[in-house]
């Protein structure tokens, strides 16, 4: 079972890995939540940052996450999120990627705002363009 939103570890303001300014929760997923945050020193690039839950960063083959996220560099298509760096310190671990605003299809869907099936095959028909 995933942490309820109650539980979130960071709040907008906070700055972590030395750099990275935490403006507002996007998400609670598998292995970790995920922010929105600012990168200080890129004149307040925004990032999506995945920070693991405690304890989950010794479970994952931190390597292998290494070698994703620098194989992801080769990769630049608009249907893809690109990664860019593993990040750690302080007890805490995870890693960055490009923000894309807009929410995921499974909140729009929710929301009433995709209910034509024109558009999801659209959109679906994108993301097989990134695969």
């Amino acid at each position: 079972m995933f942490p309820s939103l109650n539980t979130v570890q960071h709040s907008a303001g906070q700055v972590v890995f030395g750099h990275y300014e935490i403006v507002s929760l996007l998400g609670v997923g598998s292995c970790g939540y995920v922010y929105l945050a600012k990168h200080k020193g890129l004149s307040d690039f925004l990032v999506a940052l995945k920070i693991f839950y405690p304890g989950v960063e010794n479970k994952i083959d931190i390597k292998r996450l290494k070698a994703e996220i620098r194989a992801s560099y080769a990769v630049n298509h608009p249907n893809v999120i690109r990664c860019f760096e593993y990040v750690s310190g302080a007890n805490l671990a995870g890693f960055t990627m490009e923000y894309a605003a807009g929410g995921s299809l499974r909140k729009l869907m929710q929301n009433g705002h995709v209910h034509d099936l024109n558009k999801i095959a659209s959109i679906l028909s994108s993301a097989c363009e990134g695969l």
